[in-house]
């Protein structure tokens, strides 16, 4: 395997973009408990994908969220 160009991600090497976590690995990276992310994506906070029975969330979608998240913040911050 070539593993130029590629991103470690847990063991697995893929494509940059093409990182997808499951609702554990999110909350990870969220530092959250993984049935707050449950919830996200129950509530359509944070897209995701099914893969069978599984949700996934693709690196993108997390991101989104993340952005989303800190741009409120910032104008709760700028409204004080």
């Amino acid at each position: 395997m070539n593993k130029k160009n590629k991103i470690e991600h847990f063991g697995v090497y893929q494509e940059p973009g093409n990182i997808i976590y499951t609702p554990y690995e999110a909350s990870k990276i969220l530092k959250c408990e993984e049935s707050t992310v449950f919830g996200l994506m129950d509530q359509r906070k944070i897209a995701y994908i099914k893969i069978g029975k599984h949700r996934r969330i693709k690196q993108e979608d997390l991101n989104k969220f993340i952005n989303e998240l800190a741009k409120r913040e910032a104008i709760n911050a700028n409204n004080k």
